[in-house]
């Protein structure tokens, strides 16, 4: 059974989560659907203009249908009566032409600033003060249209953080989950979850190593146009090989990071979604030619010391 001492054990011998805790006990109640609720990126992110210069950055997103929430008895109903009830009155709701909005906005925080600041700027449990740091609006985020296809775009629907269109990225402390995300999605869907998810940016072509297996599109899918059509010569099925490779995004960069709160820490920002080709997320999705010549000359040098009945092959370092 689920023991309250624990709980409250847990919760005051970590400080930190006061802040959620004292939210979870305060008057705001349960949401009474997604509509009437605000969004919160949460983490601290990054956005990079074309010379180079990179902020961080906390989204936020204000309801315009109010917020409204429920009285614990009617939720305790709810949750036995009709415990859709949120993914219904949003469904409803769009069905009708009465779609949801919510007006987005950003904090800004330059590099210089975040070295000084008096709290870790990457600690998810703190919050940026507005009088430091106001909100900037940037946009309008609309829902306006439900599901055709259930499977295809609710069921097939795969995320990960390691997707970013150019220009975003994340923060030093995030770089290890930007790595390891996609394999949730490999788990959800199969190698092929890049081009198959609905959750691929349609202006952002796949393009990764990886060939055949289960819902394999990329043999005979051209990915910009989406016009079908079979790709002659096949490539190969060898990584890495000289034959060809994927298109890299040439506003990919490495930068280093020195802040007062994390230390130096290298992180690649603006990286196109490529998929799984490499199985890991922005930091590591493409070869870079270095890599492919380091790992082809070692690979030719086994293959020669194979030949000549040596031993003793070492892995290559990196």
């Amino acid at each position: 059974m689920k023991s309250p001492a624990m709980m409250w054990d847990f919760w005051s011998l970590n400080p930190e989560s006061l802040h959620q805790v004292t939210m979870l006990f305060s008057d705001r109640g349960t949401p009474d659907g997604y509509r009437h609720m605000d969004g919160f990126g949460s983490h601290t992110y990054s956005m990079i203009n074309s010379a180079g210069t990179r902020v961080w950055c906390k989204w936020h997103l204000k309801t315009r249908q109010g917020i409204r929430n429920l009285l614990p008895e009617e939720a305790a109903r709810l949750a036995g009566a009709d415990p859709d009830h949120a993914q219904r009155d949003l469904f409803n709701a769009i069905a009708a032409g009465s779609f949801p909005r919510w007006n987005a906005s950003v904090q800004i925080m330059t590099e210089a600033d975040a070295a000084r600041y008096h709290i870790n700027p990457f600690d998810l449990t703190k919050v940026w003060p507005h009088k430091d740091y106001p909100r900037i609006p940037v946009g309008v985020l609309e829902l306006n249209r439900n599901p055709v296809n259930y499977h295809a775009e609710v069921e097939q629907a795969a995320f990960s953080p390691a997707n970013v269109v150019p220009g975003l990225g994340s923060h030093p402390t995030r770089c290890s989950r930007d790595g390891c995300s996609p394999t949730t999605m490999l788990n959800c869907i199969g190698w092929n979850e890049s081009p198959v998810s609905a959750g691929q940016c349609a202006r952002c072509p796949v393009q990764h190593h990886q060939r055949d297996g289960a819902m394999s599109l990329n043999a005979i899918s051209d990915q910009r146009t989406t016009t079908i059509r079979a790709r002659s010569p096949a490539p190969p099925h060898r990584i890495p090989h000289t034959q060809s490779r994927p298109c890299r995004c040439q506003r990919s960069r490495q930068t280093s990071m020195t802040i007062g709160w994390t230390k130096t820490t290298t992180h690649r920002q603006g990286t196109v979604p490529t998929g799984s080709g490499s199985r890991e997320g922005p930091a590591h999705n493409q070869h870079c030619a270095r890599d492919e010549r380091h790992l082809t000359a070692y690979y030719r040098k086994a293959v020669a010391a194979l030949r000549e009945g040596g031993s003793g092959i070492r892995t290559p370092g990196r």
